[in-house]
């Protein structure tokens, strides 16, 4: 079952052609990482909490990190 589901979420990021993945659920981004990487997808798989974090980054003026 969970491959199955796997196989359809991996269909649907090729689909929309998704530069970036978020899953907050540790399982989940394990199992799709393997499953990224089996199929050779070009997407970034990230925690949702990493993005914001980027977001962040990359909004702090200079001087003020």
């Amino acid at each position: 079952m969970a491959n199955q589901l796997l196989d359809r979420k991996l269909r649907h990021i090729v689909a929309t052609k998704a530069a970036v993945v978020a899953t907050g659920n540790p399982g989940c981004l394990a199992h799709m990482a393997n499953g990224i990487r089996r199929e050779k997808i070009p997407v970034r798989l990230v925690h949702p909490i990493t993005l914001l974090a980027e977001a962040y980054r990359a909004e702090t003026p200079p001087g003020h990190e």
